[in-house]
């Protein structure tokens, strides 16, 4: 169960990779194999960072943490990337989170901070 930090992490995260997402969907349905450039790539790896400390056992691949800054990845494969991230911030939701009681609305299961 995450904690409410972890939970407000995901609730910042998770719009921002949407939004990159986003824009590089149309650059890549524009020109896909065209390369993103240097500034993009590490706005894109600084967010990646951030999920891959917050995923963790459901992050989209053991041995893909950032891309290589010096290998510039191109539009649709950046794309690629964060689709599977995206997927796996649902799988996070889903796994952290229950049916209310009396609605559909699924609502947050929060581990307690333990009391002094």
């Amino acid at each position: 169960m995450p904690t409410q930090k972890e939970i407000d992490i995901y609730e910042e995260l998770k719009p921002k990779i949407t939004s990159v997402r986003d824009t590089v969907k149309v650059l890549s349905s524009k020109k896909p194999d065209e390369h993103l450039n240097l500034f993009k790539i590490r706005r894109i790896n600084i967010l990646l960072q951030q999920a891959n400390s917050l995923l963790q056992d459901v992050k989209p691949y053991s041995d893909f943490d950032t891309f290589a800054e010096d290998e510039l990845p191109s539009n649709s494969d950046a794309l690629l990337i964060l689709e599977l991230y995206l997927e796996a911030f649902k799988r996070y939701w889903l796994n952290n989170t229950t049916h209310g009681n009396w609605d559909l609305e699924r609502e947050w299961k929060i581990t307690k901070s333990k009391k002094k």
